[in-house]
């Protein structure tokens, strides 16, 4: 498993990971940090990341994340070697990268 969020991201909030399951199939898995699970609806903090929507970069220079950095940055990163709740897609490809979708599974 590896991110896909970029060398200078703070928050590690998605990644994806692969296995060969048999001869020809490969099992891809697309990992969003389950952030939800952590945030009470209808509370100050659920209204705050409502407002921002997303995590914001300016220039390399200014960073102001949709969550508190502890959040952000802490529990809710999908950090190598801890463990995170997250919300993940399975879906099997078969050697030419065609996607069985009658096999896709949601966690």
């Amino acid at each position: 498993m590896f991110t896909i969020d970029g060398k200078k991201s703070r928050a590690l909030d998605d990644a994806i990971s692969f296995n060969k399951v048999e001869d020809g199939v490969y099992r891809v898995g697309i990992h969003i940090s389950d952030v939800a699970s952590l945030i009470q609806s209808k509370t100050a903090l659920d209204a705050e990341a409502l407002k921002r929507a997303e995590s914001t970069y300016v220039l390399n220079s200014f960073h102001l994340p949709m969550l508190p950095r502890e959040l952000n940055s802490g529990v809710c990163s999908l950090n190598e070697d801890q463990a995170r709740l997250a919300v993940t897609l399975w879906i099997n490809l078969d050697d030419r990268g065609i996607a069985d979708f009658s096999s896709a599974s949601y966690e």
